[in-house]
């Protein structure tokens, strides 16, 4: 019927005067700022349509602050003026900027050591975000799609890490062997090695990141837990590294290590792109993907409360959480999160010495802050 040929239309339209109402009353939502109607019209139905799935969640969301998700690597490129502005607004970064060349050599052993500014042996992590260029994203993904993604990285690469490091691959789709019961995956997400129900997330279930929920999805746990690949969450891959000590070159070369097993025996290659380097489904995630943290004690005190603490953080280029990230409370002693905000633009080396500096740095304006 005519009703039908004319519905997509009419949604686009319905879409189109949603973004064009919420975008002045929601100026933190990246998505909805850089949202260009003359760019969009110069799109095919088909590009338009998928352009308008990539937003969905910031029009679902208005109160998100990135409000898009790529559903395929290509978005980057045939979205370019969308996912440009966005990138470029939340990395606070010039136009030119691009992600230097991919080398992430490793670090000397002694480089990067916590012990010479005077701190105690404690908890150090580093993840990357990583996706494959043939598979559409994870917000796009079929059912057989995301079945078919768990089963490859399992054969080529899961099975590697099993056999170097021990431990053990949990699914959660149903119908694999290695399918863990409700009791241990509720035991994995309260030790912070799998993720949440995805659906409960509403920015990842306007998204489509959480379809055929849990299908296709997992986490491998090595033996001393120091090792978190976790499979179809936001990302196909999220590898994760922690580590009790001090060594910093320790942390990013067993990453480094951990990563090129994932990159070498995997079928498909890693999604990127010359200008943004690694790509994820969240622009956020783009440049190395990387977060790195140690968990340090900063106690607030009367003239050094909380807010003035993060407000420190900030103009050292860091960002300062709760003991299990944004949101959270500090641990006992004020233990918290410290991490640098750069991804973009930065090489991986890189962010390991804005670590190190950034903690040295916030420990000696701490001390004298509270000497003042």
């Amino acid at each position: 019927s005519t009703g039908s040929l004319s519905s997509p239309t009419k949604h686009m339209q319905e879409q189109l005067d949603l973004i064009a109402t919420l975008a002045p009353e929601h100026k933190d939502n990246l998505a909805l700022q850089a949202f260009d109607r003359a760019f969009f019209d110069t799109l095919s139905d088909d590009d338009k349509a998928a352009l308008l799935r990539c937003v969905r969640t910031g029009i679902r969301n208005p109160t998100s602050s990135v409000g898009i998700y790529a559903m395929h690597s290509k978005d980057y490129e045939r979205f370019a003026p969308l996912f440009d502005a966005v990138v470029q607004a939340y990395h606070k970064v010039a136009a030119d900027v691009s992600q230097p060349s991919d080398a992430w050599p490793e670090l000397a052993a002694d480089q990067y050591d916590l012990t010479t500014l005077g701190l105690p042996s404690l908890s150090m992590r580093v993840r990357v975000a990583r996706n494959f260029a043939a598979v559409p994203f994870v917000g796009n993904m079929t059912r057989a799609e995301r079945v078919a993604l768990e089963a490859d990285v399992y054969e080529s690469s899961i099975k590697t890490l099993l056999a170097e490091h021990g431990g053990r691959y949990y699914s959660l789709t149903p119908e694999r062997d290695d399918h863990c019961d409700d009791a241990t995956y509720q035991r994995l997400v309260k030790e912070h090695l799998m993720f949440k129900d995805m659906q409960e997330d509403p920015f990842l279930e306007a998204a489509g990141l959480a379809s055929d929920w849990p299908v296709g999805r997992g986490a491998y746990v090595s033996e001393d837990k120091s090792i978190n690949v976790m499979i179809g969450e936001e990302d196909h891959l999220r590898i994760a590294v922690l580590l009790p000590g001090t060594s910093l070159a320790a942390l990013f070369n067993k990453l480094r290590s951990v990563v090129g097993v994932l990159g070498r025996t995997t079928s498909n290659a890693f999604a990127t792109s010359p200008r943004y380097g690694y790509l994820a489904s969240c622009p956020s995630n783009v440049g190395t993907g990387m977060r790195a943290s140690v968990l340090v004690a900063l106690k607030p005190t009367e003239r050094v409360p909380e807010a003035r603490i993060k407000a420190l953080a900030r103009q050292l280029g860091l960002s300062v959480r709760g003991l299990y990230g944004e949101g959270t409370p500090a641990g006992d002693d004020g233990l918290c999160d410290v991490s640098p905000r750069a991804r973009f633009g930065v090489a991986e080396v890189e962010i390991a010495k804005m670590l190190f500096d950034g903690v040295k740095s916030l420990l000696e304006l701490f001390k004298k802050k509270n000497e003042d």
